[in-house]
């Protein structure tokens, strides 16, 4: 099992567990290969419970960095040095860093603080369109820059 963010994927990416934003407190949706979606309720203590009996282990979880390629890593790294918190992929496929949380206007993303984003050239086909990708639920909420120390609140 991977888990990413708030998200929990089984390794055969048959299905994905995820809060439902913008909804109630403590509402859950399931996602199913097939295209399946289930909203329930449920605390995080239940899910973390049910996880567990399912065979999920942080101690023994997969880097979240492997979900991207070296090549989308390495333009992620970059971004991160250079201030970026988010990424988004627009309609057209392509994805962007942004400083401030992106808000979709149609096909695109602007930045919600009016910076310039930056873009990435790589295909990063772990993204979906039309969601953002907090950087900082991915990888905690210290530096993942390349040499530096963290200070034990990291998740990686």
């Amino acid at each position: 099992m991977i888990k990413i963010g708030k998200t929990y994927i089984d390794d055969e990416f048959r299905w994905a567990l995820s809060p439902s934003f913008g909804y109630e407190d403590n509402q859950y949706m399931a996602v199913l290969q097939n295209g399946t979606k289930v909203n329930f309720h449920a605390t995080s203590e239940m899910i973390d419970a049910a996880m567990q009996a399912a065979g999920w282990n942080p101690e023994t979880a997969p880097d979240v960095r492997s979900c991207f390629t070296d090549e989308e890593w390495e333009e992620v790294e970059k971004a991160i040095a250079e201030g970026y918190n988010w990424l988004a992929k627009d309609k057209r496929g392509i994805t962007f860093a942004y400083i401030g949380k992106p808000v979709q206007e149609g096909a695109y993303w602007n930045d919600s603080q009016g910076e310039q984003p930056k873009r990435l050239f790589c295909d990063f086909n772990c993204l979906e369109e039309g969601e953002c990708t907090s950087l900082t639920d991915l990888f905690g909420a210290c530096s993942i820059v390349a040499g530096e120390e963290c200070d034990g609140s990291c998740t990686i």
